[in-house]
């Protein structure tokens, strides 16, 4: 046990960032509460430590967490806020005999996903997630203006890479805007004779078709406007947020790089070349349809020019998140990169107006146009190439990254059996980012061809531009052949989730037969799990008749917790499904498109085709959307898909900035500056947010009672996703500040699924760093798994895990479940057993299997913070 630390530093004020400040949402206020002694924390348990508990995707409310019925929020705002405990009556007895706070964080994820405009933006964040995805490098600091994680050539070439590919995703969406409403509206449907727009749009067909598409052009931009805006609001209410904590550099753990969440900069820098890109398309796709003048060459001119710079200077330094974030520490000195992406978007802008003015006074044709806009095909056709040939080249350098990291011993295997858990390799071999990264292409063309579609539809009938056939309807839109392509999509993706769905049934069978199965001790893994907590009961074994059916019901949870260990396989066969559909009907239509006579039935079967897949999407997005506004009243809907969204959004804007926000930009430099506040480690400078936090506290405090604690060691609980900013949170912490911290984590995905999907940053030596900076002795580096878990016991760190949890896992290695005192001291990973005991058959009433459910209830949670809480020096219970 710690020595009991003797503290000088003043009290924190539980108001609402004032001694008076109170939510409008709480039944009463933080100073009239500890005026009638109503705060446990400040009455109860004035000495002993505090735990800080952060929850995971369900968006865990104050009382569920504090395990108390009435929570006063006591920081934060209603976006996101902590909170304590209070008793109308008095203290009583709290669950938990120790100071204890809670930070919910929910309400930063609930307003995208209750929101369908975040879906349009899924493909983006994808390319976010695949720069996160990357293989880890050497770890090695580099010299420098700035000293900072070392990067490779490779990297550096993959960081171009996918700054391009997110480029190019912002270019295929504008032109899927752009074919809606240039050529399939105002080219082709509007009209002042046999126009196909309803009624209340006839003025709109009385027009030349030159103006038509030059006010089609601003409506496209109005869109471009939006997603800026939206871009800039969120960056101000994410990004915005900063901590002065200074944490000390760790070799090869990117996240402790004190510019790590500060994305600001980059942000706006990356949406000015993103948009410029995008007004520089849709003015070159417009000046190429309009008829040549002497003012269409300056037009072009100026529209090239501005698509090209928009593309060098995404390429250079002045937007590469290394460098703005981990070298300049997310606040480049020189503004000179801004100035540079500004006067580009400027540019951009110019070309739009120049373009929608020369295509006005130039078009002169009256009524509706035959055929899609002119030349979209070409661009379409130069955009997918393009993509294409970027994603070869990611693949391969991506290989060669992963090939060197195998190499260099850089994953820190644990097992060479493929098959166990116990392996630490990462998904698909490091080869991840690749995947995702074709991921977000197919969703962006789906997404594209189901607004183009569902619009083409509602006006008329579609054809693919390039391809005659027989009699054409009245009322037919051409829709570019290169689009079309992307029907095919939702059938490989079907494909490949159906033989990904035999892949897993496979594997849970058998491992399901694993668990039954008797083992060398001659007991299934099963019993014998449960072999300590059903000793003396008749055929305690548990492999008795008696216990099949529960036995059969528990090995099913076990093997059920063990899908996520293929969720790589999974979502490569659905994804290459997907992919390969859509190369060869691209291929089959690039083929056979020409003037060439086509039969109507063909004609017949890609319409109907197109608009069953678009009538499916459509569906599946609005059942989508509706799981997702229901989430907050049902916890378990919100864990289906809160977990996945969670994950995409917990990184940074790295290479596409009009993705949706990142939570953690805020949510860790606000937990950081918390505990710097609880435990008293802050500095006097005026933009230091914990100590403006504790200079608003002290207004009108003499006349507040009860309404202070006094600063001291802290646990850290994070349960799921909140597990995982727990760590952000200690990487960027001060060497100060870590001595007084221990952490516990529940539920914990950070080996199962961040250590393989992100091996640069949650990847086990990384996990090791988490545990050195707790206290660990350096392990030695040819310690398996069965070692490992030993040598890193001295951290202030305990991990507790179900074996039905199909989230969270160990960290270092698969815990005995055994709860003694011994084993307790000697390891980091902690069994949990769920359900809690295994019974006969007869018992008509079977303990519940919580899976990744109700962790603050479970006494393991409360046991493990009283060892922690020991460990720090702390007295639990203590007045």
């Amino acid at each position: 046990m710690a020595e009991e630390p003797v503290f000088n530093k003043p009290d924190v004020v539980l108001g609402l960032d004032a001694a008076w400040g109170f939510a409008s949402a709480d039944q009463t206020s933080p100073a009239l509460a500890g005026a009638a002694g109503a705060l446990v924390d400040t009455t109860t348990f004035r000495e002993s430590v505090t735990e800080l508990r952060i929850h995971g995707v369900s968006g865990s409310d104050g009382p569920t967490m504090l395990e108390h019925p009435q929570a006063l929020q006591v920081a934060g705002d209603s976006v996101a806020g902590f909170y304590r405990r209070w008793s109308p009556d008095g203290p009583g007895r709290p669950s938990v005999p120790w100071k204890l706070e809670a930070y919910s964080w929910g309400g930063l994820t609930e307003a995208p996903l209750a929101s369908a405009s975040w879906l349009l933006m899924a493909p983006f964040m994808m390319y976010n997630l695949a720069y996160f995805m990357l293989p880890p490098t050497q770890a090695a600091i580099a010299d420098g203006p700035g000293q900072h994680l070392h990067r490779d050539r490779g990297h550096a070439i993959a960081h171009v890479l996918l700054r391009l590919l997110a480029m190019a995703a912002t270019i295929q969406f504008v032109t899927a805007v752009v074919t809606v409403a240039m050529s399939t509206v105002a080219w082709q449907a509007a009209g002042e004779t046999n126009s196909l727009l309803p009624s209340w749009m006839g003025w709109y067909g009385r027009w030349t078709v030159g103006w038509r598409v030059a006010l089609a052009m601003a409506s496209v931009a109005a869109i471009i406007g939006a997603a800026w805006l939206i871009s800039v609001k969120t960056a101000s209410k994410y990004e915005g947020r900063i901590s002065l904590s200074r944490p000390e550099r760790r070799t090869g753990w990117p996240l402790t790089e004190r510019g790590f969440w500060r994305g600001q900069a980059l942000v706006g820098r990356q949406r000015a070349l993103h948009t410029a890109a995008a007004c520089a398309s849709v003015a070159l796709i417009a000046v190429l349809a309009s008829a040549h003048s002497a003012a269409t060459w300056p037009a072009v001119g100026l529209a090239v020019v501005a698509l090209i710079a928009a593309v060098v200077m995404v390429m250079l330094p002045v937007a590469d998140r290394y460098t703005v974030t981990l070298v300049a520490g997310g606040e480049p000195e020189s503004g000179s990169g801004t100035w540079w992406c500004r006067g580009v978007l400027l540019v951009g802008l110019a070309a739009l107006v120049t373009s929608a003015l020369v295509t006005g006074l130039t078009g002169h044709q009256d009524g509706r146009q035959p055929g899609a806009l002119p030349n979209l095909n070409r661009f379409l056709a130069v955009l997918l190439l393009v993509q294409a040939a970027l994603l070869v080249l990611l693949a391969v350098t991506v290989m060669v990254l992963a090939r060197r990291g195998r190499r260099d011993g850089l994953y820190g295997e644990v097992s060479s059996d493929a098959h166990a858990e116990g392996t630490g390799r990462p998904y698909l071999g490091a080869n991840l980012t690749t995947l995702v990264a074709t991921l977000g292409f197919s969703l962006g063309g789906l997404l594209s061809v189901v607004v183009i579609f569902g619009v083409t539809r509602l006006l008329g009938t579609s054809e693919p531009s390039g391809y005659r056939f027989g009699p054409a309807p009245s009322d037919a839109l051409a829709v570019p052949w290169p689009e079309y392509a992307f029907v095919a999509a939702p059938v490989g993706l079907l494909c490949g989730v159906a033989v990904a769905a035999i892949v897993l049934i496979v594997r849970y069978n058998r491992r399901r037969g694993d668990f039954l199965n008797p083992a060398e001790s001659g007991l299934s893994p099963v019993a014998e799990a449960y072999a300590s907590s059903t000793a003396g009961v008749p055929g305690a074994s548990g492999d008795g008749g008696e216990y099949n059916t529960n036995r059969e019901a528990i090995a099913a949870a076990w093997a059920a917790g063990r899908i996520a260990d293929d969720a790589d396989t999974a979502v490569a066969l659905a994804v290459g499904g997907s992919l390969l559909l859509v190369l060869a009907a691209e291929i089959v239509l690039a083929i056979y498109a020409g003037p060439a006579g086509h039969p109507r039935t063909l004609s017949v079967l890609w319409q109907g085709t197109a608009s069953a897949v678009t009538l499916v999407v459509v569906l599946v997005a609005g059942g989508l959307v509706t799981l997702l506004r229901q989430a907050y009243s049902d916890p378990d809907k919100r864990k289906t898909i809160g977990a996945l969204w969670d994950v995409g959004t917990f990184w940074p804007r790295a290479v596409h900035p009009l993705a949706p926000p990142c939570y953690a930009e805020r949510a860790v430099p606000e937990v950081v500056d918390r505990i710097r506040l609880l435990t008293g480690d802050f500095t006097d400078q005026p933009d230091d947010v914990a100590y403006l936090k504790y200079q608003a506290g002290l207004a009108d405090l003499e006349r507040t009672e009860g309404l202070t604690v006094p600063p001291r060691r802290l646990l850290l609980t994070g349960y799921s996703q909140g597990s995982i900013i727990a760590p952000a949170v200690i990487a960027q912490l001060g060497p100060d500040v870590l001595p007084d911290l221990a952490l516990l984590t529940l539920a914990c995905p950070a080996r199962r699924l961040y250590g393989r999907a992100f091996p640069a940053y949650f990847g086990q030596h990384q996990l090791i760093e988490l545990a050195r900076l707790l206290g660990a002795d350096a392990p030695r580096e040819d310690d398996m798994a069965s070692r490992l878990n030993r040598a890193l016991a001295r951290a202030r760190w305990r991990d507790l895990r179900r074996r039905s949890d199909y989230i969270g896992s160990w960290i270092f290695g698969e815990p005995e479940s055994t709860m003694t005192p011994e084993y307790l001291h000697d390891q980091v990973d902690q069994a949990c057993l769920d359900p809690v005991v295994l019974v006969q058959n007869m018992n008509p009433a079977r303990p519940g299997i919580h899976r990744h459910s109700q962790w603050w209830q479970d006494p393991r949670t409360n046991e493990l913070g009283h060892y922690l809480i020991e460990q720090l020096g702390g007295q639990p219970g203590a007045t």
